[in-house]
C-alpha cells in the first residue's frame, strides 16, 4: 500500500502543512472573522455600538487553537492583525 504525499491537508478543522508553517490555518481565520463580521454588520447594524461590540466579541473573538500557531510568516500575522482591527 503506497501512502500519498499532499502539501497539507485538513485535521479536525485546522489546516496542517507539511513545511511546520501555520500560514494557511491563519488565513482560513482571517476569511472566517470576515464572514462573521459582516454576517453581524448586516443582521444588527443599526443596533447601538456597545451591542455591536458585544456580538463581536462573543462571536468573532473565539479562536479555538490559537495557542498552536507556533510557526508562521510575518505576512500571515499581519493579515491577522489587519482583520482584527478593521473588523
Amino acid at each position: 500500500m503506497e501512502l500519498k504525499y499532499v502539501d497539507d491537508f485538513k485535521y479536525l478543522g485546522y489546516v496542517i502543512s507539511n513545511d511546520e508553517r501555520y500560514d494557511k490555518d491563519i488565513l482560513r481565520e482571517v476569511r472566517g472573522l470576515f464572514t462573521q463580521a459582516n454576517i453581524l454588520a448586516r443582521i444588527f447594524g443599526l443596533c447601538s455600538m456597545a451591542v455591536k461590540t458585544i456580538l463581536y466579541k462573543s462571536f468573532c473573538m473565539s479562536f479555538y487553537g490559537m495557542v498552536l500557531w507556533k510557526y508562521f510568516t510575518a505576512g500571515a500575522l499581519i493579515d491577522f492583525d489587519f482583520v482584527t482591527e478593521s473588523a
